[in-house]
C-alpha cells in the first residue's frame, strides 16, 4: 500500500512538471486603426514567458498595406507573429 502512494505521487509530479515544460502559448493581440492612431496591444505568455507591449503609433497617411506592416513587423519581432489575424480595416 505505501509504495502504491510512493508511485502515485510521482506520477502526479511528474504529470505537473511536463505539463508545465510543455510550455502553454496565451496570446492576446488588439490593433486599433482610428483617429489616426495605431495602438498595439499585445498580452502573451509564450513558453513560460510573459510579453506586455502596448504602442501607439502616428498611422496619418499611411495606407493599410504599410500599417500591416508595422504591425506584423513587431509582431515577428516579440514572436508572437503566428497568432496574429489581420485585424486592420
Amino acid at each position: 500500500m505505501k509504495n502504491f502512494f510512493i508511485l502515485l505521487i510521482a506520477v502526479v509530479m511528474l504529470s505537473s512538471i511536463l505539463t508545465s515544460c510543455m510550455g502553454k502559448n496565451d496570446v492576446r493581440i488588439s490593433v486599433d486603426d482610428s483617429n489616426g492612431k495605431l495602438v498595439l496591444k499585445v498580452n502573451a505568455n509564450k513558453n513560460g514567458k510573459d510579453i506586455f507591449y502596448k504602442k501607439s503609433f502616428d498611422a496619418e497617411g499611411l495606407n493599410k498595406a504599410q500599417k500591416e506592416l508595422i504591425v506584423k513587423h513587431i509582431l515577428d519581432s516579440l514572436g508572437v507573429n503566428e497568432k496574429y489575424n489581420n485585424q486592420l480595416q
